[in-house]
């Protein structure tokens, strides 16, 4: 049975009487073939959490190039970024 999982970026920093109590699995970093699902999913998140239709947030093929090889964390800022970027643009422009 599982009782706790927990994570960590580095197991260097963790001391020795947990780790003696753990069982590290190691995940790969994802790499630059995994960002357009991990984008997509971003996406999807933070159409639930602003209460959103899905399909309401659009990456285009250009954002999604710029968005290649970061980490996820990094990723979502830069699609809030974008989004922001957007907003602005749309909000001063000249009519």
């Amino acid at each position: 049975h599982c009782l706790y999982v927990a994570t960590s970026n580095s197991l260097q920093a963790l001391p020795e009487p947990l780790l003696s109590r753990l069982h590290p699995v190691h995940f790969p970093a994802p790499g630059p073939a995994h960002s357009d699902v991990i984008a997509q999913g971003i996406v999807r998140d933070l159409e639930v959490t602003w209460d959103l239709p899905q399909g309401a947030i659009f990456l285009s093929a250009w954002d999604l190039e710029r968005l290649r090889g970061l980490m996820p964390r990094e990723m979502r800022r830069a699609v809030i970024g974008m989004l922001a970027a957007r907003s602005d643009e749309r909000a001063f422009a000249r009519h």
